[in-house]
């Protein structure tokens, strides 16, 4: 969406990495470290590991199983991730 502004921030436990996705004139940004210049405040904050995050790309394991287990958490605004990553269409 052309009109959206706003960034999603996923860190990696194993060990800490934090990556800054951010949505901006419908194009999104990808930085690792802090944030880029004038990124807005997070809409939500994402927090797993590379094996879980590895499981979830790959449909090994199912957002669902990995949020009820631990394995992966969403501080912040869940509805709003959830709008956040339903923006990117998957293709094959």
């Amino acid at each position: 969406a052309v009109d959206v502004h706003e960034r999603v921030t996923f860190i990696f436990d194993d060990p800490e990495r934090r990556f800054h996705l951010t949505v901006r004139n419908g194009v999104v940004e990808v930085v690792e470290g802090d944030p880029l210049p004038g990124a807005p405040e997070a809409v939500a904050v994402v927090r797993t590991d590379a094996s879980t995050w590895r499981r979830l790309a790959t449909a090994q394991l199912g957002p669902a199983a990995a949020l009820a287990s631990g394995a992966l958490r969403i501080e912040g605004d869940s509805l709003g991730f959830l709008e956040f990553v339903g923006r990117f269409k998957r293709g094959f």
